[in-house]
């Protein structure tokens, strides 16, 4: 989603304050900043990062003889064979590259390509902690971005709380390589959520307002990471509806005129306004505050600077994980795992595609019981966040375990009876096929299990069948899954 400030001719600081979220002052002025970047710390931890050691680093035409795992790591991350290659050609870096590639070490080579050791720094600092990807060497259509630049985002990381990391998995921001690239008949684009600065980004804004500019795009990705711009809940709160004739809604619930453009702009802007201006989105809509204090910010509030860093749906979330699940919630569970659940009683193979399927869906349901309805629309990002293997209501799984073993037993018994043939390999191979339907997602680790069992008890298939061989397969495999949980 772009963001787009329409504006022809004035600068983003000229215009009315009601047509963002906050003044871009705000940036710096806000409650619970996190600490502020400290160079000489994270040049130390550069210098760690890319310490010399014994492994070699072939790259994307670097060779280097004395590096460790981590600088190569660092390097490749920072550097991708593909775009180098493209890059190589182009005006603005062929000579760079070109010296680059005469060092002997990656810290020679990286302080060239990024133009200065401060821009590296600077770069390693929002990769190292934020997972942000500056660089125009991974980055396709990218260029350099100043020290002054750099700073500027650096300063839009600060309003993030430390709780909601990570956020990203290398995300890009890049400098589009083409020069002026935003400029229209009546508005300007100077950044998207992707995160793409363009020419009217650089030309038009203040630092301040680059940093409002990133920060609001760091918003629209955390709306879209919780799935906030399609929550019905969300659209209810401006009373959005999709017509024929574009967006309509209730013009009173806006943080800004820009929020007025679309949920998801109304998202962006009413979360930057949450962070940098909250007594705003207070007056404007309560609703809408509380919403995005417990579904994005997970309870921490920052209008007033007593409450920062207290979490407290976090910590009814992290609560609630911990304890042993009621048997509702577990019952809920295992109908949404009930073809794993069924898998894993028909080969042991199958156990840890059930555990993980378990753990995913008791968070779920958990997240749906608890008092923070918001996050029913929410995706993986808040399960990612959390960390915690929920724990099963033991007495509804063993409830629910011994049921299926007999109906499982049962089934697969009664057309054991007709099988003939006893040779354990043709025999339950093509007993699996007759059955494959009922076997499903678990029939190729039957299979194959049951095969094993058939060869290490192959006197008891000569005498007694496939039925016999199947009865004592699902018997002691049942006893060891009660043995797990």
């Amino acid at each position: 989603m772009k963001l787009f400030f329409f504006s022809l001719i004035l600068s983003l600081n000229s215009l009315a304050k009601s047509d963002f979220a906050a003044p871009f002052s705000a940036v710096h002025t806000a409650n619970c900043l996190e600490a502020p970047f400290n160079e000489s710390e994270s040049k130390i931890e550069l210098e760690k990062t890319l310490q010399a050691g014994d492994d070699k680093l072939v790259h994307a035409g670097f060779k280097f003889e004395h590096e460790t795992m981590i600088s190569s790591n660092f390097f490749r991350t920072l550097i991708s064979e593909e775009i180098l290659k493209k890059l190589s050609t182009h005006e603005s870096f062929e000579q760079r590259i070109r010296d680059a590639k005469s060092c002997e070490d990656s810290t020679c080579a990286l302080t060239i390509l990024f133009n200065s050791k401060e821009n590296l720094i600077r770069t390693y600092y929002l990769i190292s902690n934020f997972s942000l990807n500056v660089s125009p060497y991974a980055n396709r259509d990218a260029d350099l971005l100043e020290t002054s630049d750099l700073d500027t985002i650096i300063v839009a990381t600060r309003l993030i709380p430390k709780h909601m990391l990570p956020i990203w998995d290398n995300k890009r921001v890049a400098k589009h390589i083409k020069t002026g690239i935003g400029y229209y008949a009546t508005f300007m684009i100077y950044a998207n959520a992707s995160i793409d600065l363009y020419t009217p980004w650089f030309k038009e804004l203040s630092d301040d307002g680059k940093s409002y500019s990133i920060f609001h795009e760091f918003s629209h990705n955390l709306s879209y990471m919780m799935n906030m711009t399609d929550s019905s809940a969300w659209h209810a709160l401006s009373k959005w509806q999709d017509t024929p004739n574009g967006w309509r809604y209730d013009k009173t619930k806006f943080v800004s005129e820009y929020a007025a453009s679309a949920p998801s702009e109304d998202a962006a802007e009413s979360i930057v306004a949450y962070r940098i201006n909250p007594e705003l989105l207070k007056d404007i809509s309560i609703q809408k505050y509380n919403f995005i204090r417990d579904y994005i910010f997970l309870g921490e509030e920052f209008d007033n600077v007593s409450k920062c860093g207290k979490t407290p749906v976090l910590s009814y979330m992290l609560k609630e994980l911990r304890t042993n699940t009621s048997e509702e919630v577990s019952s809920g569970a295992l109908k949404r795992c009930q073809n794993e659940f069924k898998a894993t009683l028909l080969s042991s193979n199958d156990y840890v595609k059930f555990q993980d399927c378990m753990k995913t869906s008791l968070a779920k349901e958990i997240i749906l019981a608890s008092k923070y309805p918001h996050f029913i629309d929410a995706k993986r990002a808040l399960l990612t966040k959390l960390n915690v293997s929920p724990k099963i209501n033991s007495r509804t799984l063993n409830e629910n375990l011994t049921k299926a073993y007999h109906e499982i037993s049962s089934y697969l018994l009664v057309k054991a009876k007709s099988e003939k043939t006893r040779d354990c390999s043709s025999t339950i191979a093509s007993f699996s096929v007759q059955n494959e339907k009922y076997l499903g997602q678990g029939k190729y680790g039957f299979t194959w299990d049951l095969r094993s069992h058939c060869y290490k008890n192959s006197k008891t298939m000569k005498k007694k069948g496939l039925q016999e061989i199947l009865r004592s397969y699902l018997e002691n495999l049942y006893h060891e899954l009660l043995k797990k949980v």
